[in-house]
């Protein structure tokens, strides 16, 4: 089962290749549904986190141009 290699890589080629062989069967198992919603959950999460970054960057380099 692909949810049990230990390797993220091979992990996610065979969530990638299980996917596929499903949406073409027209059907996806339950497992792979929720691989599917954990990796959008955790990309929304990492975006969020990426502008919260951004934005305290910038705000920095405000107060430090502000400083000169």
């Amino acid at each position: 089962m692909a949810h049990r290699l230990l390797d993220p890589e091979r992990r996610g080629f065979a969530f990638t290749t299980a996917g596929t062989a499903a949406r073409l069967d027209g059907e996806l198992p339950p497992w792979f549904k929720w691989q599917m919603v954990r990796t959008a959950v955790a990309d929304k999460l990492d975006a969020w986190r990426l502008r919260v970054t951004y934005a305290a960057e910038d705000a920095w380099n405000a107060v430090r141009r502000r400083r000169s």
